[in-house]
């Protein structure tokens, strides 16, 4: 029976190990989601308190998106340069519950993202979804507890790949208002600081939208060159937010989509969809049709 026990266990290992996708945990730093041995997204967890210098490094979680070229260098900016709070795919709002209000946007005073654990990993040779628990602190009391999770569709042959990025947003010491504006608030992608001094970021909207102003805009993409290599990025909005904002006109390439402020009962949970199709090269030819269309296969609309 024993013997029967570990060679079940030893398959389970091989398929996981043999599959295409991996999930590798490096405590303490970050999960790196890869394919064919090949880096897709590095999330960012280290959390280190113990210098002004330490904290202000590591005070929120974000994803760092790998070059879908080589998957060596990350193409999205970290801590430090212009608007250090900016990295990565990340996710912020400006929180209030009863006389607290903290500003997990910018992180300023003592706001905090604190990564917690894996919750949920699988990979196979066609996807992988991994589920992570951050709390969302002010002074070290938990205000959000979020579930945040990637699903990762397989790259294509140029290494473009599609994330599927879901956010449970539950509020845990009590009733709160989850809120910002388009420019401090939602889920946003943030290229390398390269691009500050280029200004190479330029975007594309569905036809008729004026982003400055539009409430329902679908999806915004935007292409920057990093390195003398050009990449673009489709940001995807689902539906299901309601009315929503988009800032995406940045020439230091930062973009992304803030949903209507809302307010949610202790206990009870916020939950928003978003998409980013990450490609090397220019925008394709008739670029506006092929995002629409990935819009429509995203949402089923």
């Amino acid at each position: 029976m024993k013997k029967i026990v570990f060679l079940i266990l030893l398959l389970c290992s091989v398929n996981l190990i043999a599959a295409d996708f991996s999930i590798i945990e490096n405590p303490g730093k970050n999960v790196e989601v890869t394919y064919k041995g090949k880096a897709l997204m590095r999330f960012m967890t280290e959390r280190d308190s113990s210098s002004k210098e330490r904290d202000h490094d590591t005070y929120k979680v974000y994803s760092h998106i790998i070059d879908p070229i080589d998957g060596q260098k990350p193409i999205t900016k970290g801590p430090g340069g212009k608007f250090t709070h900016h990295r990565g795919i990340f996710v912020g709002f400006k929180v209030t519950v009863g006389n607290t209000k903290a500003d997990l946007w910018h992180m300023s005073k003592k706001a905090r993202n604190n990564y917690k654990k894996i919750l949920k990993q699988e990979v196979s040779d066609e996807y992988a979804r991994l589920t992570v628990e951050i709390d969302w602190v002010n002074d070290e009391t938990v205000l959000i507890k979020e579930e945040r999770t990637f699903n990762f569709s397989k790259p294509e042959e140029n290494g473009a790949f599609l994330i599927d990025l879901q956010t449970k947003l539950t509020a845990i010491a009590g009733d709160a208002k989850v809120g910002g504006d388009r420019e401090h608030g939602g889920c946003h992608f943030r290229a390398d600081n390269e691009v500050v001094s280029t200004k190479s970021a330029k975007y594309i909207y569905p036809e008729g939208q004026d982003v400055k102003k539009s409430t329902d805009m679908p999806w915004a993409a935007m292409t920057f060159k990093l390195a003398g290599k050009d990449y673009y990025v489709q940001h995807i909005t689902d539906p299901k937010a309601e009315k929503w904002q988009y800032s995406a006109y940045r020439d230091y390439g930062r973009f992304g989509s803030f949903p209507t402020p809302r307010d949610v009962k202790k206990g009870e949970s916020l939950n928003y969809r978003f998409g980013f199709y990450i490609s090397p090269g220019v925008f394709p030819e008739n670029a506006s049709d092929s995002f629409v269309k990935r819009y429509a296969e995203f949402t089923g609309k």
